[in-house]
């Protein structure tokens, strides 16, 4: 990925969910001997923070940074202060600047969604809140946090909802009431509907002919950890009947914990005739 691929991405969330903050001239600042003892006070956590923290100055000239900062960036914590917020956030140009100090003076919350750069000119997604130390023109605080890990599983997560929503089997996801969460669209077309989103709320009770199989079914599949397989007879809205095979497992939520069950499902007379 090159710079400028980087600096696309880029997305500014201006969010105004906050009174604006009274006018500077309304306000009683602090006096610099009173400044001293709260950076003094807040040094631990600066220097201990989760989330890398640089400080910097309206053309966007860092003045400190913490050694999260420093890590993060691949840099020495004493070769932080002098470099440019461009030098280390990928599109953090004189136009954002602008756009993050006049935001930030009006009292909204800023939240940017871009890319860290890395001193071997490699990147990182983050997450970066921006606020205002002091009056207006004074020093922006830039809160950030790579987001890698986040990114690599909404990754994982849209690569197994495109997986399963290709299955040619049908799959049905049910909870512990044998309520329906989710179909793919193999499994509502089985069932003459076309509309997935038709589906999640009904029991699945209403999608067999019997709906004593269907608590069956959810008992066997709920109570043991392997695949529990058979044939069972589903019904259309229409009220036209058709047999099934159905493979049922257990569905774990991410404790560990019995959460329902995945029914794999297919037209038991294609099976017959060999797909």
């Amino acid at each position: 990925m090159t710079k400028e691929d980087a600096s696309r991405t880029m997305r500014i969330d201006l969010i105004a969910d906050v009174p604006p903050r009274p006018k500077p001239a309304e306000r009683k600042w602090p006096s610099a001997a009173t400044r001293a003892r709260d950076r003094a006070r807040y040094a631990r956590l600066f220097d201990f923070s989760y989330d890398a923290i640089l400080v910097a100055d309206s053309t966007g000239r860092i003045a400190d940074a913490n050694a999260r900062a420093a890590e993060f960036f691949g840099y020495e914590l004493d070769e932080m202060p002098g470099l440019t917020l461009a030098d280390v956030v990928s599109g953090a140009d004189a136009n954002l600047l602008h756009i993050v100090a006049n935001n930030t003076a009006n009292g909204r919350h800023t939240l940017l969604q871009a890319y860290g750069l890395r001193r071997n000119a490699t990147f990182f997604p983050a997450e970066i809140a921006v606020a205002r130390l002091g009056e207006a023109g004074g020093q922006l605080a830039f809160f950030i946090r790579d987001i890698t890990v986040r990114r690599q599983a909404q990754e994982l997560l849209r690569t197994e909802h495109q997986a399963i929503q290709g299955l040619p089997a049908g799959l049905l996801v049910v909870d512990l009431e044998g309520r329906i969460v989710l179909v793919n669209p193999a499994a509502a077309d089985l069932w003459g509907n076309r509309r997935v989103e038709a589906f999640p709320g009904k029991s699945l009770g209403d999608l067999l002919d019997d709906t004593r199989v269907a608590e069956d079914l959810l008992r066997a599949a709920q109570s043991e950890p392997t695949t529990w397989t058979g044939r069972v007879t589903a019904k259309r809205e229409d009220g036209a009947r058709f047999d099934v095979m159905v493979r049922a497992t257990r569905n774990l939520n991410a404790n560990g914990h019995v959460a329902g069950a995945l029914l794999l499902v297919c037209d038991a007379r294609e099976l017959m005739h060999g797909g």
